[in-house]
């Protein structure tokens, strides 16, 4: 399938507004060059994951050089499984 118009996954968890009174539950974001979760608030690191930054979109290590918001595990999941 044509997926050139398709927003990739940051983009989408990014587009959608988190309720101003929850902070989410993960902050995905880049380490020593891999994906890591790290708890909401990002300051405890959760798990090191073995995808290479490096192998992603442009857009997607745009994304996690600022840290992408995660709401809970199902989109936590979503988004690992599309970085492997």
């Amino acid at each position: 399938p044509d997926t050139a118009g398709s927003p990739d996954a940051a983009e989408v968890l990014a587009a959608e507004p988190l309720s101003p009174s929850l902070s989410p539950a993960y902050l995905v974001r880049e380490v020593d060059g891999l994906v890591a979760v790290f708890t909401g608030d990002g300051t405890e690191l959760l798990q090191l994951t073995n995808s290479p930054v490096a192998a992603l979109p442009a857009s997607d290590r745009a994304c996690l050089s600022e840290g992408i918001p995660v709401p809970d595990d199902r989109a936590l999941a979503m988004l690992l499984e599309d970085y492997q």
